[in-house]
């Protein structure tokens, strides 16, 4: 039996958009690797953060290097969870033939040989093509907005600082979105991910403990404008 890795990944953004969680990833992954007969070893997930690069992933990459070492098959729900960039998808795909591990999509056939390579470089630049759409959506609209001098937001969502008229990444609040995730993945309730929460000592911006309520917003609602 064939040993497998699971990687999950979620944007705001795009549970919002096209429904996809968490749980429904994994979900789809595991009755992948029943049906193939592979055997789940690790599940990996990079919550709340975007597809447009790689490397500040932690849990993406920590995912290639055992997949690599051990010759693992990484098996993700769609070539969009693993990357919305053209060049990044080649270099992880590339990456693990050479090792000798393996890829696999839940939800997309590749095919093999040249078949699959040309496939993985059409849903790739789909892919790319809709983090870039998804960006330029969101812009537009929010500057319809401004223009009809409403006011976008004056409280950044959890995650991200306002600077001038941008959102821009709060490291030390997305690490605590990861590590919800990471317990939701799990099987976790959200009240037993905020007395998770509270026994890490990761608190609110506001210094508080958390509530399921306010958990379950984060993950699960659309609250970052950048592509998924």
């Amino acid at each position: 039996m064939k040993s497998a890795i699971i990687y999950l990944r979620v944007s705001t953004l795009t549970q919002a958009q096209e429904g996809i969680g968490l749980e429904a990833q994994e979900q789809r992954c595991r009755e992948y690797c029943a049906a193939h007969d592979m055997k789940v070893v690790a599940v990996n997930v990079d919550g709340g953060i975007s597809g447009k690069r790689m490397d500040n992933r932690p849990e993406l990459l920590k995912c290639l290097e055992v997949a690599c070492k051990n010759k693992f098959t990484v098996v993700t729900y769609a070539l969009s969870r693993m990357s919305r960039s053209v060049k990044d998808i080649f270099s992880i795909t590339e990456r693990l033939q050479k090792a000798g591990a393996g890829f696999a999509s839940a939800s997309e056939e590749f095919g093999s040989g040249a078949q699959a390579e040309l496939m993985v470089g059409i849903l790739g630049s789909l892919a790319q093509f809709e983090r870039a759409l998804i960006a330029s959506r969101t812009k537009s609209a929010l500057q319809t907005l401004k223009s009809q001098g409403k006011r976008v937001s004056g409280i950044a969502p959890y995650g991200y600082s306002i600077k001038g008229e941008d959102l821009k990444p709060n490291p030390k609040e997305l690490a605590v979105v990861e590590v919800m995730a990471k317990l939701k993945a799990k099987g976790l309730a959200y009240r037993s991910v905020a007395k998770t929460l509270e026994a890490k000592k990761l608190w609110t911006r506001q210094g508080k403990t958390w509530t399921a309520g306010a958990i379950l917003r984060i993950l699960r609602r659309q609250e970052v404008p950048q592509a998924a």
